[in-house]
């Protein structure tokens, strides 16, 4: 784990950081956010002894930061670094050069040094390049040898300033699968970057920081990245509840092609981790947040909630999973995993926070949730689902938004609707 506490720092006259408490947990990817200016770049060079701070204290694994040669060497074994800009970065004539130079500088024998720079590039996937000049090469193969040399040091930590800024749509790609790679490898991660949809497919942990001070943790929604200059995705589409209530008994197919629905439909297939990064949004969990998962399936949005809040109760009736999200989150502390329906926990249980993954007796339970609840969250596979508890949201004066997080052709009902054959699956969000 790396920690800065109440860290400052300035550049002449502007002050860079001003008392930032930042933390970067060990075996997960920490992403720090904030506009062009906001003190990123600054934060993350304390990390590895590339700065050294006017007042506060960097700790690697709970031992303070020492300055002295010998001190910051043993950091640098630790912590490594990939400049925002590769040619800052890359020092000698040839791929095979640059990656070894940071490999002789902590004092490596030759034997050593080869092995390492040959693990790295075929990692990296550079194999062959070992005599190109460094000068010939693309900017996202740049980067590659850039993160290559930072690998054959075989720190356990990573930093990395803005690792996507100035690549192309493959390059980005290729970014996101080297930092989930390295998740997966057991590596500490610490990222900057202003583009949410970048932090969403490989963060685990988010700070937002704004004129040297840390200004928010959690994804940010919509709001949040207008105040702070951040890139935000367009990726759920916002939905008028008049349009689908069943029981509004009335003809759709005008206003549902003025819409052009069905087109936007038809790209509409996002990943696990991008729904799961709009629940986050909408739900904003808070440090004190008692959050209740129910239906917990395998404890994926538990685990997701986990690091944010108070307390998870993650909520399963079924023996087999949750037999499953007993064993998944394990590791966390503050999460008790219930074998029980979920009305009896509602009834019986605190919590300002919920998600049902299901909807079974959703109308009853949503009753219960919402004298308690601050925000409710329902995942409503089916067009019919979603209308009844938009319509009971309402009833309860609790109905906040819907939006379609995905769509599917699974569903026969959908051939009926303005969706023309596409089912949508929806997520309704209350709140008082």
């Amino acid at each position: 784990m790396i920690e800065t506490i109440d860290l400052w720092y300035e550049y002449g006259s502007i002050q860079a950081l001003r008392g930032v408490n930042f933390r970067a947990e060990k075996g997960r990817i920490s992403v720090l956010m904030g506009r062009n200016g906001a003190g990123k770049t600054t934060l993350l060079m304390h990390l590895n002894g590339l700065l050294k701070p006017k007042k506060g204290e960097v700790r690697i694994e709970g031992k303070p930061m020492r300055y002295d040669r010998k001190s910051l060497v043993e950091v640098r074994r630790k912590v490594g670094f990939v400049f925002q800009n590769p040619d800052d970065q890359i020092v000698a004539p040839t791929v095979w050069q640059d990656v070894a130079f940071g490999c002789e500088n902590l004092g490596l024998d030759r034997e050593e040094v080869a092995k390492r720079v040959e693990t790295a590039l075929k990692w990296i996937g550079l194999e062959g390049f070992e005599n190109r000049l460094c000068s010939t090469l693309s900017g996202g193969e740049k980067r590659k040898v850039a993160i290559a040399g930072v690998l054959a040091m075989n720190p356990d930590c990573i930093v990395m300033d803005e690792p996507t800024a100035g690549l192309d749509g493959e390059g980005v790609e290729d970014v996101v699968k080297v930092v989930l790679r390295l998740k997966k490898e057991g590596r500490t991660l610490v990222i900057s970057t202003h583009d949410i949809e970048f932090a969403m497919r490989v963060g685990d942990y988010f700070t937002v920081l704004d004129q040297g001070r840390i200004v928010f943790e959690g994804l940010p929604d919509g709001e949040i990245a207008r105040l702070y200059g951040l890139r935000h995705p367009q990726i759920y589409m916002p939905l008028n509840p008049q349009i689908y209530m069943p029981s509004n008994n009335r003809d759709c197919m005008d206003t549902m092609d003025d819409m052009n629905t069905t087109n936007t439909a038809n790209s509409m297939k996002y990943t696990k981790d991008e729904v799961a990064g709009i629940l986050f949004m909408k739900l904003q969990p808070e440090k004190q947040s008692i959050f209740a998962d129910i239906g917990s399936g395998t404890g994926r949005i538990s685990a997701l909630l986990a690091p944010y809040v108070r307390k998870v109760f993650a909520v399963e009736a079924n023996p087999e999973a949750f037999k499953e999200s007993e064993q998944n989150l394990g590791s966390f502390e503050n999460v008790k995993v219930l074998n029980m329906d979920g009305k009896e926990f509602l009834r019986n249980y605190d919590y300002d926070l919920v998600f049902f993954g299901g909807t079974g007796g959703i109308e009853e339970m949503l009753e219960m949730a919402s004298k308690k609840a601050k925000r409710v969250v329902v995942n409503a596979a089916r067009i019919e689902v979603a209308g009844k508890v938009i319509e009971k949201m309402k009833e309860l004066g609790v109905f906040r938004e819907a939006l379609i997080v995905n769509v599917s052709k699974s569903y026969e009902l959908a051939g009926k609707t303005a969706f023309k054959g596409l089912n949508p699956v929806f997520m309704v969000i209350g709140g008082r």
